[in-house]
């Protein structure tokens, strides 16, 4: 084995001291700027973080906010539900009603057409003098009756003529017996 020269050996242990120092000596500002990125992300990552609670607050807020209006349009489609059941029966009544009331008219229309005949027939007959009454009176008793009625008609109708149901009527009321 051959042997080094002492020398060398401390020179070469010098020269890796001296590269350790430099290398140490120089990585101090790259070291220093490290760590000052470090900081600014550590800072970004802190507005980050406070953004994030701002947003989700925000969101929160939101979230309940949508969450009112989704009961106030459930409610809302429940009264309309509600309402337009009632329209239906209230369409269905009225469907009802207005065949009813197209009923009644017919019939009210059926009598007063049978009341204005009935009327005119009245007038045009002969109306009864009181040998008339006496002679188809049953007895006494249907004489009066007859009689009494007889002149309430005349008490009530005017000698002015009516218009009844579409049909002038003019008749000056007789005196009875």
């Amino acid at each position: 084995m051959r042997r080094r020269p002492r020398g060398a050996l401390r020179l070469a242990t010098f020269a890796c001291c001296l590269a350790v120092l430099v290398a140490v000596g120089g990585s101090s500002a790259p070291a220093q700027d490290l760590h000052t990125r470090l900081n600014q992300a550590k800072a970004k990552l802190g507005h980050a973080k406070a953004r994030e609670g701002v947003l989700s607050t925000t969101i929160q807020r939101y979230d309940t906010r949508l969450r009112e209006l989704e009961g106030q349009v459930a409610s809302l489609r429940n009264e309309i539900a509600i309402a337009r059941t009632q329209l239906r029966r209230v369409e269905a009544a009225l469907a009802r009603d207005r065949q009813h009331l197209k009923a009644v008219r017919a019939r009210l229309e059926r009598a007063l057409t049978m009341l204005s005949a009935r009327l005119v027939a009245i007038y045009k007959a002969d109306s009864p003098d009181a040998l008339t009454v006496i002679l188809d009176a049953h007895g006494y008793d249907d004489l009066v009756t007859r009689y009494t009625y007889l002149r309430r008609i005349e008490q009530r109708m005017p000698t002015s003529s009516r218009r009844f149901g579409g049909c002038e009527i003019a008749r000056a009321p007789r005196s009875i017996g």
